[in-house]
């Protein structure tokens, strides 16, 4: 696009607004240790369209960006320069959590350039960066304004996500994301592709035979079990929108891979997701777990199906798990004292990265009374109880917002693992009180948390303690979430 003739409006950009956001990159550390992306806002929320003007002034700031080598952005029009792409190997294990955000606003008749970050993690803008200014536009700049089409650096995130028509750039995105992670973790010599969870539907098959295509030639493996080096990926679906079919796919690590920080998402719009009140038979002897859709929450709720194969059977009107949230304090240096929360507290973000010294609470949301267990499984591949314990009270059956620990517990968070690595943490919930005891007399052989020596390993106890939960709870729900350590 060719650049804007110098105006007013250009004057205001190297004038003031370049040299501010020098002045940011060299004073606010935060600039400096988190992924960036800069992109357009319309009444404070993310765009999925970019206009002309607003490209014109990111293409600006973008090349001064560029020059600070502190600075990584996980997109950008000059992702082929070798410097950028050199910088982005350094990006690779999460998405950006800072999104630079330019609004151009009318008011009054008079035209205001606001620039702001978004902290998309905790939900907040970054305290300390704001410009705004009046600005004058001529016609050629109020044309520009008003020429809009999808932003390309959104493709394939939550805001613009990939259509089905699309779905060879959404399979190179998944390639290149594992490219770029494969190499800080060399080693791998072959990879194999497991699609055993993906939901019953014929538009996946596209997808896979894609990827069965892309991804060696773009990560440079075979397609191969027989290695001893070997990387086993798991195709996953979470259901995030029934009416439009809109989700997230994601390439992860089959359990127990060495490759615990390799994975790789994108969001699709268009999939024909299975009915909301049925899920798609699966062969019991697999343990294969199946995503139950759902339009309240974008978490991967689980239902583990224990009868055998058919066509089609109902499931509970709700999930059993309505939400799931999970805080760590705002100052983990106070994980061990009387109150890890009193400097506040962040929501934990998928995906994100946890500090080993790292404490954390959860917060659930029941739609009907239920038992609730939770299990770890550490990075050194032991296992332990985490709830219910002696140490952490219980909280009644019939509560449908529960938190552990509870704010009257007299440890106020759980301490896990805290070790470098991939720690995984299954959250039970059994409706019937018969079977909760029955599955938690199975689990008596693990540790409780609330003892500090003692530990439980054995190879395949994952597939051991989920078929016996198959088999104790068959209308249970099991909700497995991990945490990246480092």
């Amino acid at each position: 696009m060719p650049r804007l003739s110098k105006s007013h409006f250009q004057t205001v950009i190297e004038q003031e607004l370049l040299p501010y956001l020098a002045q940011q990159v060299a004073t606010n550390p935060v600039l400096k240790n988190h992924s960036l992306m800069i992109v357009k806002l319309t009444k404070g929320q993310i765009s999925s369209d970019m206009d002309n003007l607003t490209e014109e002034v990111r293409r600006q700031m973008e090349t001064l960006l560029l020059q600070n080598k502190r600075v990584h952005l996980y997109r950008s029009s000059q992702d082929l320069v070798t410097i950028q792409e050199t910088r982005q190997q350094q990006l690779c294990l999460k998405r950006p959590q800072l999104f630079m955000g330019i609004e151009i606003t009318q008011s009054a008749g008079q035209f205001q350039l606001s620039v702001r970050v978004l902290d998309k993690q905790n939900h907040q803008w970054l305290s300390g960066f704001s410009f705004n200014q009046t600005v004058l536009l001529d016609n050629l700049a109020l044309k520009s304004l008003h020429q809009l089409s999808p932003d390309p650096w959104l493709q394939g995130f939550r805001e613009s996500p990939y259509p089905l028509t699309k779905i060879d750039l959404a399979s190179k995105d998944l390639g290149r994301q594992l490219r770029c992670q494969l190499m800080k973790q060399s080693g791998a010599r072959s990879i194999s592709l497991e699609t055993q969870q993906l939901p019953q539907n014929l538009d996946f098959s596209p997808i896979i035979s894609l990827l069965s295509t892309d991804l060696p030639m773009m990560i440079g493996l075979p397609l191969s079990t027989d290695s001893t080096n070997h990387l086993p990926l798991s195709l996953r679906w979470v259901n995030l929108n029934s009416q439009n079919g809109t989700g997230r796919l994601a390439l992860t690590p089959v359990a127990g891979s060495a490759y615990t920080q390799v994975n790789a998402t994108v969001y699709i719009t268009g999939i024909n997701a299975p009915q909301r009140n049925h899920v798609a038979s699966v062969n019991s002897d697999s343990h294969s777990m199946i995503l139950s859709a759902t339009e309240r929450n974008s978490a991967p709720l689980v239902m583990i199906n224990n009868n055998p194969p058919i066509q089609q059977r109902e499931e509970p009107a709700l999930p059993l798990i309505e939400q799931i949230s999970m805080d760590v304090p705002n100052d983990i240096n106070l994980c061990h004292e009387r109150d890890p929360w009193q400097a506040g507290f962040s929501q934990y973000a998928e995906g994100a990265f946890l500090a080993q010294e790292a404490c954390l609470r959860l917060k659930i949301k029941l739609a009907r009374p239920a038992h609730l267990i939770l299990v770890s499984h550490a990075s050194d591949q032991s296992w332990n109880r985490l709830y219910p314990v002696s140490c952490l009270k219980q909280t009644k059956q019939a509560v449908l917002w529960q938190q552990i620990p509870q704010l009257n517990d007299n440890i106020k968070a759980l301490q896990m693992d805290g070790v470098a690595g991939t720690e995984t943490v299954y959250l039970f919930a059994i409706e019937n009180n018969q079977q909760a005891t029955q599955f938690l007399a199975y689990l008596q052989r693990l540790p409780s948390a609330c003892e500090e020596n003692g530990s439980y390993y054995e190879a395949d106890f994952r597939q051991k303690m989920l078929k016996a939960f198959q088999q104790i709870a068959p209308l249970g729900m099991v909700y497995p979430f991990q945490f990246q350590r480092f």
